[in-house]
């Protein structure tokens, strides 16, 4: 009898590991399952055996994982493999001694190899039950990098909507349901009967179909109707808003509590350096150096520097050198008060001040800054954007904004002209 550890293709994936085995990278690396494949007497069966591994870390033709630096715990993962096949080879064994060597049919075999590998008393894991998995582990899409402790709300949100939408429906919602029927009915109900906004609504289809690509990689899902086009995440425009170099002066000026003081004075950190909210922990005295904040991204892991500006330093040197942090999910609660006292503060505004939240910081560093006529792309060195497209969609600049702008700019050239 012959017993094979192989690969298994999925045409979702992208990929075909003839290309992987000629050294013809494709564009997508998901961890995929392994699967033992049982030969014996011209009979075919598959196991999973509930191991994963990347094309790229593959050997297709020893059929065990890369002994290579850049394949990481190979030899125990490839010893597992090895133990795995050769309790499979002694079920088969262990059954022909007791039947007379009569073999077995496929079903008979396949459940006492199961057995023997601890396989038996394994359930099949339904959609909630993997999706919350994905959520307590923190198990990543695709690449090496683990779900960020930002992301994991949005996938709770995710998970609770299908299942309210699963009981007040009566319906079961697991990986053979989903359709395009069960598409219009669960985004329905997310508008009317949880009263989510659009973006809100788009954000939870797209965590959906995160989790149903990792199933698919993972062999766990076989129903591909969510690549459908009309399987799709919905969107508009936001309605975010940003401060002025005025505003934020405002604001640092307002008398608050201990506590809501803090808060402003964090956002303002924000605004004044373009930085996610995740990095407000490396804003320390140590970490600048000639002037410049260094840090290394939390979501991109880049490393970038950024010019101190004096209300920066200002605050550092208030708390001396290490900024009170607070979570995001508290800071946007708190800044839901400071709001209404900078309302205060401005006359004839059309800004609703109450939406301030942590991004607000940042979304303003980048409008001031091109308000400023700094080039597109040094600001997007500090946050992030890939494309200029992203970038300008990113801002939220009134047309009177960028008006004004032209117009000091204009009235600069015209009073160095005078002087010449």
């Amino acid at each position: 009898m012959k017993i094979k550890l192989n690969y298994y293709l999925k045409d979702s994936q992208g990929w075909n590991p003839q290309e992987w085995k000629n050294g013809e990278r494709e564009k997508t690396d998901f961890p995929t399952s392994i699967i033992l494949f049982i030969h014996y007497k011209g009979k075919r069966f598959k196991i999973y055996i509930e191991e994963t591994a990347r094309p790229s870390e593959w050997d297709f033709n020893k059929q065990q994982f890369k002994t290579t630096r850049n394949v990481s715990n190979a030899v125990p993962k490839n010893t597992r493999l090895t133990a795995l096949k050769e309790k499979a080879e002694g079920a088969l064994y262990d059954y022909l001694n007791s039947n007379n060597q009569e073999f077995p049919t496929p079903g008979e075999l396949k459940d006492k190899i199961k057995q023997a590998l601890n396989l038996q008393t394994e359930t099949r894991k339904d959609l909630f039950t993997f999706f919350q998995q994905i959520i307590d582990q923190k198990l990543y899409e695709a690449g090496n990098t683990p779900l960020r402790n930002t992301d994991i709300p949005s996938y709770q949100y995710t998970l609770e909507a299908l299942q309210k939408y699963s009981k007040k429906k009566n319906k079961r919602v697991d990986f053979d349901t989903i359709s395009l029927e069960f598409y219009h009915e669960w985004k329905k109900f997310m508008f009317d009967d949880l009263e989510l906004k659009t973006n809100s609504v788009g954000l939870r289809i797209r965590r959906l179909k995160s989790v149903l690509r990792r199933a698919t990689a993972s062999g766990l899902n076989k129903n591909l109707i969510f690549q459908d086009p009309a399987f799709k995440t919905v969107s508009e425009e936001s309605k975010d808003i940003y401060l002025s170099e005025t505003e934020l002066g405002k604001l640092k000026d307002i008398e608050l509590n201990q506590d809501l003081s803090a808060v402003r004075d964090l956002f303002l950190v924000l605004a004044w350096t373009g930085l996610r909210e995740s990095d407000l922990k490396q804003v320390r005295t140590e970490n600048i150096l000639s002037g410049n904040l260094q840090v290394k991204q939390q979501k991109t892991g880049g490393r970038i520097s950024i010019p101190l500006h004096p209300v920066v330093n200002d605050i550092l040197s208030k708390y001396g050198g290490e900024l009170p942090l607070r979570s995001q999910q508290y800071m946007n609660r708190k800044l839901k008060d400071i709001g209404p006292e900078l309302s205060k503060k401005i006359e004839l505004s059309e800004k609703d001040y109450s939406q301030i939240k942590t991004h607000t910081g940042r979304r303003s560093f980048a409008s001031n800054m091109t308000l400023r006529g700094i080039a597109a792309r040094e600001i997007m060195a500090i946050t992030g954007h890939k494309t200029e497209k992203d970038f300008f969609r990113y801002l939220k600049m009134a047309p009177t904004d960028l008006n004004n702008s032209i117009r000091k700019s204009f009235q600069t050239e015209v009073k160095l002209r005078k002087v010449n």
